[in-house]
C-alpha cells in the first residue's frame, strides 16, 4: 500500500472512535436557559457612549475635506456605534 492510500485509512480508523462518542444521545436532555450575553447596560454607560460618539463626529469634523483612508474609518466607526446605542437604548437588557 502507497503512503499516499495508507494517509487517509489511518485518520479515518483513528477518527472513527472518537466521531462515535460525540454523537448526541437521543435520550431526553434538560435545556438550560441561555444565559445573558453581558451585564446590563446602565443609562449612565448610555450616555459615556454617546459622548464617545459626539467625540468621534467632532474629530471627523476637523479632517479635510475629501476622502482619506482615516476619514473613511470615523465614519465606519460612528455608524457602527450608532448602530450599537440604537440597540442598546431599545434593548438594555436590564
Amino acid at each position: 500500500m502507497e503512503r499516499r492510500e495508507a494517509l487517509p485509512l489511518a485518520a479515518l480508523l483513528l477518527t472513527a472512535p472518537l466521531l462515535s462518542q460525540a454523537r448526541p444521545s437521543s435520550g431526553p436532555q434538560s435545556q438550560k436557559p441561555a444565559a445573558p450575553d453581558g451585564p446590563a447596560v446602565t443609562p449612565d454607560d448610555l450616555e459615556k457612549m454617546r459622548s464617545y460618539l459626539q467625540q468621534l463626529q467632532a474629530n471627523l469634523a476637523m479632517l479635510p475635506s475629501g476622502y482619506s483612508a482615516v476619514k473613511h474609518q470615523f465614519e465606519i466607526e460612528i455608524d457602527m456605534w450608532r448602530l450599537v446605542l440604537g440597540i442598546w437604548e431599545r434593548n438594555p437588557r436590564s
